[in-house]
């Protein structure tokens, strides 16, 4: 029997806006409903999501953090792994203050896993 998955988040929520358009300016991404939730995608991979919105959840955003910012992000509260993804975390976005900071995360998160090619595009591979 196939799995019937709940959406996770509201397509029209003005934060999931905001993740997008701090995405737009990252060559050759796209957004993705996949698993019920909304995936942001470069290729076939991805290099984060967000969920959130729907029953007073909160908003959450899991990308791949730079390996050298790994430790320190998780010092600040608002970060925690994220589930079934070891390495990466979950940012609880209804804290976030600077969005500057997401659009710079998110950057980093597309670096580590977009081709090469394009990671150049946006300063290549963090450490």
């Amino acid at each position: 029997m196939a799995r019937v998955w709940t959406r996770g988040f509201d397509p029209e929520d003005p934060v999931l806006a905001r993740v997008v358009a701090a995405i737009e300016h990252l060559p050759q991404v796209y957004t993705a409903e996949t698993w019920g939730i909304c995936t942001l995608r470069i290729g076939r991979k991805l290099f984060g999501w967000f969920s959130g919105g729907v029953d007073d959840d909160g908003h959450r955003l899991v990308f791949k953090p730079a390996p050298s910012e790994r430790h320190w992000l998780l010092s600040d509260a608002r970060f925690r792994p994220a589930p079934h993804l070891r390495g990466w975390l979950e940012l609880d976005l209804g804290a976030v203050t600077d969005w500057a900071e997401v659009r710079e995360l998110l950057t980093d998160s597309y670096a580590l896993v977009a081709p090469a090619a394009l990671a150049e595009h946006v300063g290549g591979r963090p450490a």
